[in-house]
């Protein structure tokens, strides 16, 4: 008989493996993470629903990587790995999902509670057609995985379409001993295990696919009846003497305007489209620290705070993120893009609509605030451009507050879930609408987004636009910033009519904060690297072999003393940049018998401006070493060190700087030494000293000057104009526009004729840097400061400058300056004061 029951079981373990190799035939699977086995004793594996398949698929990843081999069923006493699964899925046609059979897993802590808890629960996700890259149809589309249960005939078919498109996660161990305790009984510590294996595998589908949708006209509602709403219902009924029922269905129109409508099939409808445009546009799509995100996705609110280039920007990144088996985050989009068609179909992809301004309609304001927080405590991704509008420059803008300071309100009222906020830098090689910014910058209305323009926009499949870079910046956890900005912030309660003291200034911090997260995460390409060689010439030519000369020196000095661990180095070496900017028509060539000579014609140089303001900031501190040596050929290492980080504080707040004012010096060293390494400057006992003016290097080092040199001329400039009228005289305005025109003349006689070198935004972050250094302050009669401060720095950034530079800024302004001092001290700013 024992005979006969051992030859059982082994017919019945070979059927089984004849079943499983055969069932596995069809299917491929792909393991996302890593994977380990715990140390514990038993382990019991746990599955999102009760499938056969699943479980099938889950013996032979044990096979494969050598883990424990379940047994079909709970383990018990003396087997060392089981399975459990939290929900069974009963029903053909239509399916329910009901829980798990708690009295097996009590009978589990019944056993193990008095063997030490030797046991560790490791959860195990199984998911049929997330993984998009490999979607080739629109049946796959359409069986792949949502938050319904499928049934049995749903399921059937998700394998037969899907089979060869499987995501499996392994999750972290439990260990029974986390959950378990002398106080509590058996059944209510497998009931607590239960809600904890159920959190996780809702984080893992949300992470996926994204939060589990409500019919819309129930998130509106619950809009509509927030407090806040229905308040500022009944003060607009008061005010206008209107009826509480016509306000409130203005409210309701107010919230359809806004509220995105986010259907699954669209958005994979969208991915299959979209792959077919960046076929035919770009040349790739290269993604950079994408796993940062991956891992905070789970458990946790994101917040994506990407720079605003292009129109491509939401597209992109959405596209991004769901290739990369993320959730499509709720993108807030201007209301000029609700047009028809177009405006339905990205609400459908998950966009939402607010107004420029809530300015003169309250009940509008508190409907969208009310939305916004709604998506957030949700769990809904949220994605919106932190600058509000794209830049014209390629330089990131000054940020705006106002959904910023909305996500930090909507945390402060429930923070029970991390809120991580996720910079994204956005890298063209051509941009789109490269030609309409030009025109906007020189004066030129903006067009409004209309049907028309959409079609007329689809002339640019003809073109090549080279290829882009989505590189993510470091994560800002949310509640760590909050500790740093305002201790005890979560112990002041939370009220939507209250705003505390330290929010404003805190949003700033924070605002800046991103922004400088933005920078560390810029990438050199081939166009921006040629662009920072090519407008550092004075007539945008170069001889071939110095531009690949001066090419590899970029290179290799970003590698010896690069920016940011985050910055991403071009991947081509320079040959390849500039075969590249060739094919892609931004340099052209002209034969010569001493060396071809390559040129920018005056519009690709205007346009390439933008590209070299996207990664200046990459520069921003080699280049102030170079300038010191426009006027001197040595310079003691530590006075230099000073002098660099004199300079430094005029431009940290224009290009999102990261380096504080402690930083600068020792930074300052790094890229000094670099640059003695490369033959940049040479070292001669304390003295670092410029390399001759007959050789290679000298050329160099002057062109890696004039990279920051426009930044240092319109400062100078604004100083100049401050000077010459008495103090208090000269208003902000006025300032700003007799900069903007004096830079436009010199633009027009001595260099490029490009609207980026004298736009007037450009002065007003200027004098914005001057009020902030307390070096000038608003007065009522215009811009007051003490001569002798204003000097002084009027005298550093001469030093800076070429001597035929500065003399030409001096006679155009009328304004000469005494001998300038190499140093200058700014203002002490108090220890308190926070650097906004």
């Amino acid at each position: 008989m024992q005979g006969l029951a051992a030859s059982l079981r082994a017919a019945g373990a070979w059927c089984r493996e004849i079943t499983r190799r055969l069932a596995l035939l069809a299917v491929r699977y792909e393991l996302r993470g890593e994977a380990a086995m715990p140390a514990a004793h038993r382990v019991c594996y746990v599955l999102e629903t009760e499938r056969l398949l699943d479980q099938m698929i889950l013996e032979d990843l044990c096979r494969t990587h050598g883990f424990r081999v379940p047994v079909r069923r709970f383990p018990s006493r003396g087997e060392t790995a089981g399975i459990w699964s939290v929900r069974t899925v009963r029903g053909w046609l239509l399916p329910r999902a009901v829980p798990g059979d708690l009295r097996e897993l009590g009978r589990l802590f019944a056993e193990e509670t008095a063997i030490e808890n030797d046991v560790c629960f490791i959860p195990v996700t199984i998911l049929w057609g997330r993984a998009p890259s490999r979607e080739h149809s629109w049946l796959e589309l359409l069986f792949s995985e949502s938050w319904n249960p499928a049934g049995r005939v749903r399921a059937l078919l998700r394998v037969a379409v899907h089979g060869r498109n499987v995501f499996v996660k392994v999750g972290e161990p439990i260990p029974l001993s986390s959950v378990a305790g002398a106080d509590l009984d058996c059944r209510t510590a497998a009931r607590r295990m239960s809600r904890v294996l159920r959190s996780f595998f809702h984080q893992q589908r949300a992470a996926s696919i994204g939060p589990d949708l409500s019919h819309r006209r129930l998130l509106l509602d619950a809009v509509l009846g927030s407090p806040s709403v229905e308040a500022e219902v009944a003060r607009t009924a008061a005010v206008e003497g209107r009826g509480i029922e016509r306000v409130r269905a203005r409210a309701r129109r107010y919230a359809n305007e806004i509220a995105a409508d986010y259907s699954y099939p669209t958005v994979r409808v969208l991915e299959r489209l979209l792959t077919w445009l960046w076929n035919r546009l770009y040349d790739g799509v290269d993604v950079r620290h994408i796993d940062d995100v991956v891992r905070a996705a789970v458990g946790g609110e994101i917040v994506y705070v990407p720079s605003h280039r292009s129109h491509i920007d939401y597209l992109l990144l959405a596209y991004v993120v769901y290739r990369q088996g993320l959730a499509v985050p709720h993108t807030a989009a201007g209301a000029n893009l609700n047009l028809p068609v177009i405006g339905a179909t990205l609400r459908r992809a998950g966009a939402f609509f607010l107004r420029r301004s809530f300015k003169g309609d309250a009940l509008y304001g508190a409907v969208f605030r009310s939305y916004f927080r709604l998506i957030l405590a949700r769990g809904f991704p949220v994605e919106y451009f932190v600058e509000g509008t794209r830049s014209r420059t390629g330089r990131l803008l000054k940020p705006k507050l106002g959904l910023l300071t909305m996500t930090v309100q909507s945390f402060l009222a429930d923070h029970d879930r991390p809120l991580v906020l996720v910079p994204v830098y956005f890298g063209y090689e051509k941009l789109i609408e490269g030609q309409t910014f030009i025109g906007e910058l020189r004066g030129a209305h903006k067009k409004q987004e209309s049907l028309g323009g959409f079609f007329r926009s689809l002339g640019a499949l003809r073109q090549k636009f080279g290829r882009v870079q989505v590189s993510f910046g470091e994560p800002i956890q949310l509640a760590a910033f909050l500790d740093n900005a305002s201790p005890g912030w979560a112990s002041e309660g939370a009220d939507e009519a209250r705003r505390p003291e330290w929010l404003s200034g805190a949003t700033r911090r924070l605002a800046r904060e991103v922004m400088v997260a933005i920078n560390e995460a810029a990438v050199l390409n081939p166009v921006n690297l040629v662009a920072l060689v090519m407008l550092s010439t004075p007539r945008q030519a170069i001889v071939d072999s110095e531009l690949e000369a001066q090419l590899r020196l970029y290179l290799e000095l970003v590698r010896r003393a690069p920016y940011s661990s985050r910055t991403g180095q071009c991947s081509l070496g320079p040959r390849e940049i500039i075969e590249h900017c060739e094919q892609m028509s931004w340099i052209t060539r002209r034969s010569h018998a001493l060396g071809d000579v390559l040129q920018m014609d005056e519009r690709a140089a205007t346009l390439a401006s933008y590209y070299r303001n996207n990664v200046v900031h990459l520069f921003a501190l080699p280049s102030l070493i170079a300038s010191a040596y426009n006027a001197r050929s040595e310079l003691a290492a530590e006075e230099l060190e000073r002098f660099v980080a004199e300079l430094y504080s005029c431009l940290r707040g224009e290009l999102y700087l990261r380096l504080d004012a402690s930083e600068v010096e020792p930074e300052a060293r790094r890229a000094v030494e670099a640059m003695v390494e490369l033959g940049l400057l040479r070292r001669r006992g304390s003295l670092i000293t410029r390399p001759a003016t007959t050789t290679p290097r000298h050329n160099e080092l002057d062109r890696c000057a004039r990279i920051v040199e426009p930044f240092l001329e319109r400062y100078y400039l604004s100083l100049l104009l401050l000077l010459g009228r008495p103090a208090g005289t000269l208003t902000r305005a006025a300032l700003v526009r007799e900069c903007s025109e004096v830079s436009e003349q010199l633009a027009m006689i001595y260099s490029l004729d490009s609207p980026d070198l004298f736009h007037a935004s450009l002065f007003d972050n200027l004098v914005a840097f001057l009020i902030e250094e307390g070096i000038v302050r608003p007065d009522a009669g215009g811009l007051a400061f003490e001569r002798a401060s204003v000097e002084k720095l009027a005298g550093a950034l001469g030093m800076a400058l070429r001597p035929a530079v500065r003399q030409t800024l001096s006679n155009l302004v009328g304004v000469e300056l005494t001998r300038p001092p190499v140093r200058v001290a700014l203002p002490e700013r108090a220890a308190s004061e926070p650097r906004a």
